[in-house]
């Protein structure tokens, strides 16, 4: 049992050492096509240190207008996520369990969040949306419909959560 603790208390540290925010990942897609249009149906990349991820609102040309279910789930080490504008829908389970994202922005396109979105991400204190969004909003780590009436995600660190969402 010493030795599991031990192992998680190196990994812990070294996370923090080789995560700065400023480093953009280096992540591949896998597309398909639709009437022209890109969804985004898998991702490789995103080791230790990752550091800030991009997602596309075009490649080659073509907008990137969604992203399928759980193309980004599983301790995956991004500081910090950008959906930049083109994106409309985020699929259901991305961005789940990522232990050392702290902000996500979110571009005025988004539209259509799934199901459990940034669920299981501890460290989450920021979510900043694009005041031109239709769609959503945001205080601080708390995500909200454009009304502000539908809660959608609330970020565990500003809120001082216990790790459960």
């Amino acid at each position: 049992m010493k030795w599991n603790t031990r192992i998680l208390l190196v990994l812990a540290s070294a996370t923090v050492a080789v995560s700065p925010a400023s480093v953009q990942a280096q992540v591949n897609y896998i597309y398909t096509t639709n009437n022209g249009a890109l969804t985004i149906v898998s991702a490789s990349g995103g080791g230790w240190g990752a550091g800030m991820l991009n997602i596309p609102g075009t490649n080659n040309g073509l907008p990137v207008v969604a992203m399928a279910p759980s193309v980004f789930t599983g301790n995956r080490w991004f500081t910090g996520i950008i959906i930049t504008n083109g994106l409309t829908t985020i699929g259901d389970w991305n961005f789940v369990d990522f232990p050392v994202l702290t902000n996500v922005v979110l571009g005025s396109s988004v539209t259509n969040i799934g199901f459990y979105v940034f669920g299981r991400c501890p460290q989450l204190a920021q979510i900043t949306v694009d005041p031109a969004n239709p769609a959503f909003s945001s205080t601080g780590s708390v995500l909200f419909d454009q009304n502000q009436t539908t809660l959608i995600r609330l970020g565990l660190a500003a809120a001082g959560a216990n790790g459960i969402t």
